[in-house]
């Protein structure tokens, strides 16, 4: 690696390292490989020439999940809401007419 300096110690010993999850290959198939100090042993995906910390990666991955899991969770209620109105709001059998009452005297 060329002028790879870590961003948490400002080290230049930066080296390749192996990919180890399913969210680091698919950094790569982005076209970003994963790096690691020699100095602080810390883990970096690298983007041409910048640096990311994963930690930071993995923040934004929660991030975006949760973000995720809310927007289905809205969904979810919007689509009860709107199918609990809909079989609320069904025809009845009733005609409409006014049905006879007889008044007993």
């Amino acid at each position: 690696m060329t002028n790879a300096i870590c961003p948490q110690c400002a080290s230049a010993r930066v080296h390749r390292s192996r990919r180890r999850h399913l969210a680091e290959r698919a950094l790569a198939v982005l076209g970003g490989s994963m790096c690691r100090c020699h100095n602080c042993n810390g883990r970096f995906a690298r983007f041409g020439s910048s640096l990311v910390r994963m930690s930071d990666l993995r923040r934004l991955w929660r991030r975006g999940l949760l973000t995720l899991i809310m927007a289905a969770g809205a969904g979810l209620i919007m689509a009860a809401i709107l199918w609990f109105g809909h079989s609320q709001s069904t025809p009845s059998t009733d005609t409409g007419r006014l049905a006879a009452v007889s008044f007993q005297c």
